[in-house]
């Protein structure tokens, strides 16, 4: 399946050490509840770091 718009390579997760990090400061600083707290994870791991697709992510969260 060729990369899309919608489905893009993500890059290269992190080392133990970076995912644990981001998912630290992410526990410490979220407030909202559990739906706050997807639109974080969505923003962290598929905007900004780029480590998984946008649709990978939905699927994560349907599981």
């Amino acid at each position: 399946m060729a990369p899309t718009a919608e489905t893009h390579s993500p890059q290269q997760a992190g080392n133990p050490i970076e995912v644990f990090r981001a998912f630290l400061k992410l526990g410490v600083t979220s407030f909202g509840g559990p739906t706050a707290h997807l639109g974080y994870f969505r923003t962290e791991f598929v905007h900004r770091r780029k480590w998984i697709s946008d649709d990978h992510y939905g699927q994560l969260v349907d599981l």
